[in-house]
């Protein structure tokens, strides 16, 4: 019922899995029992990029490395719906992701530290890059754990339900 920070505290006090989430700030801080790990999103970063795109079409201009990015990640997304598409076990997905992700990732990062030079923070695209590089550790998790997904946008979706009923009906 509250974005508090001190929600995610207590809920998982005694958590020591693996969480999966978004990019909210409040997971970050003394959040879980020793040995919980956090993975974060990937379609919640490549959103920020699609957003930072649209904001560029719209005053008629391009940059080719935001663009770049964008099939990066989607180059990572293409690797796990080829393992989805062969039903593939975790660990071959896992064999899978450690064969092909590296190098994306790779270019990737570099890219993101050349753009955060030449960006403007507060433009979308600067805030693309610099949500981007603070999470990046939690990102990039699924190549340590094959269990964690690119995307928490299913988990969303099955919530989505409960959430607009909360926002139609002031009394939950």
């Amino acid at each position: 019922m509250t974005r508090s920070g001190e929600v995610p505290k207590a809920v998982l006090k005694d958590f020591s899995g693996i969480l999966h989430t978004d990019g909210y700030a409040a997971y970050d801080e003394d959040v879980g029992a020793k040995g919980m790990v956090h993975a974060c999103c990937m379609s919640h970063a490549r959103r920020k990029f699609i957003d930072a795109l649209k904001v560029r079409e719209k005053a008629r201009a391009t940059d080719a490395e935001l663009e770049r990015v964008v099939v990066l990640m989607d180059g990572l997304f293409a690797i796990d719906r080829e393992a989805h598409e062969q039903n593939l076990s975790l660990d071959y997905r896992h064999a899978l992701r450690q064969e092909r992700a590296p190098a994306p990732l790779d270019e990737l990062h570099s890219l993101l530290l050349k753009m955060k030079d030449r960006v403007l923070p507060k433009s979308a695209e600067g805030k693309a890059v610099s949500y981007t590089l603070t999470r990046w550790d939690k990102l990039t998790r699924f190549l340590q754990y094959p269990v964690v997904e690119l995307s928490t946008n299913w988990a969303e979706n099955s919530m989505r339900p409960i959430a607009m009923g909360r926002s139609l009906c002031p009394s939950f």
